[in-house]
């Protein structure tokens, strides 16, 4: 395993392939074990959130573009979950330092999200992001 092109330590190693296992075996007790990794209560820097509904899939959706940080895609999944959202589908991409997350959500209920209150929960979102 690498970050950037250079080995993990030993560590973070054991730390990572320990949170895959716990993932998989349906224990998500993860966030101990990646504390050690960085600081979960810090802000992310230079984040990007957009809301609209895909006209492809007919689904609400959130874009995410941040540079790449520790901890990004559980600190931006925290802020979803904490929106009461159903992600149905996300995407990941990862190109020259940036990370774009596309999250197709419904809400509460799995209900459909109206264009004016997705437009509310991407704020949300992105103010509890930059300001943790």
């Amino acid at each position: 395993m690498s970050r950037s092109g250079k080995a993990l330590t030993e560590k973070t190693s054991e730390n990572f392939c320990r949170a895959i296992r716990e993932a998989l075996g349906a224990r998500f007790e993860v966030e101990e074990m990646l504390a050690v990794e960085f600081n979960l209560n810090l802000g992310l820097k230079q984040v990007e959130i957009e809301f609209y509904v895909d006209p492809v899939f007919h689904l609400p959706a959130l874009v995410i573009e941040a540079s790449n940080q520790p901890g990004l895609f559980y600190k931006v999944m925290h802020a979803v979950w904490q929106e009461d959202l159903l992600v149905v589908n996300a995407n990941l991409l990862v190109w020259r330092g940036r990370t774009c997350l596309i999250l197709y959500l419904l809400g509460p209920n799995e209900n459909m999200i109206p264009e004016y209150l997705g437009h509310k929960i991407a704020e949300g979102v992105r103010y509890r992001r930059m300001n943790s």
